[in-house]
């Protein structure tokens, strides 16, 4: 599955660009969703000072938060492959 992260912010000035991803089809949405909370987490590191912060992605929703909004905001759009 293809899904684009859109960044809204990272810490308080950052707008990283959208960051692509692709997921393992044999994934479950569980491992889907620690996968790309660990890339977000990965891309975040160069733009917060700070490396303790929390990502939690639910696939069902389509967005999230780093720190419950503190350190950024984003949502996640899936790509229907064809």
């Amino acid at each position: 599955m293809k899904y684009t992260i859109m960044f809204d912010r990272f810490g308080r000035k950052h707008r990283p660009k959208n960051l692509p991803l692709t997921t393992n089809d044999n994934l479950s949405k569980q491992e889907a969703a620690d996968y790309i909370a660990r890339r977000i987490w990965l891309h975040a590191s160069s733009f917060l000072l700070s490396s303790d912060y929390e990502f939690i992605v639910n696939l069902d929703e389509m967005t999230r938060s780093i720190e419950n909004g503190r350190f950024g905001e984003f949502s996640i759009k899936a790509e229907v492959e064809k």
